[in-house]
């Protein structure tokens, strides 16, 4: 996982987090895919987003899902959705529409460091999946 501090020195691209980074996760039952919205790393694309739709049956839905069933019992929430909510806060969404953000006053550290983890993830298998189904020209 990439840096929790500013990774630059006063810069405007700096994360608080190296990407990729999720930025939006939504399940799409109509389809049976994730939808990702992804900050990706240069190498992978210039773009500072990309979108990529992942088959709950493929091997990289199967994996977003046991990391969204992680998040689901880590939050106490049954999760169908997240998104970034600026800096290094997250906010997660249950199908009833329940929303709590990773900021939280009552998130302890130790919890917020394992929900990090569960995300990284997620945010790598979308990037691999994107390079996967990306176009030649799209990656650098």
């Amino acid at each position: 996982m990439g840096e929790l501090f500013p990774n630059s020195q006063g810069r405007d691209d700096e994360h608080l987090a190296e990407p990729p980074i999720v930025d939006a996760l939504q399940l799409d039952r109509s389809h049976n895919t994730w939808v990702v919205t992804l900050i990706p790393e240069d190498l992978v694309s210039t773009r500072e987003k990309e979108l990529v739709t992942i088959p709950l049956t493929s091997p990289d839905g199967r994996r977003i899902t046991l990391r969204v069933r992680r998040l689901s019992l880590l939050l106490g929430m049954n999760i169908s959705g997240l998104f970034h909510g600026g800096d290094g806060d997250f906010v997660f969404v249950s199908e009833a529409g329940e929303r709590r953000t990773l900021a939280q006053p009552q998130m302890q550290i130790d919890l917020s460091i394992r929900v990090y983890v569960e995300l990284s993830d997620i945010a790598m298998t979308a990037q691999i999946a994107f390079a996967c189904q990306a176009p030649a020209a799209t990656v650098p």
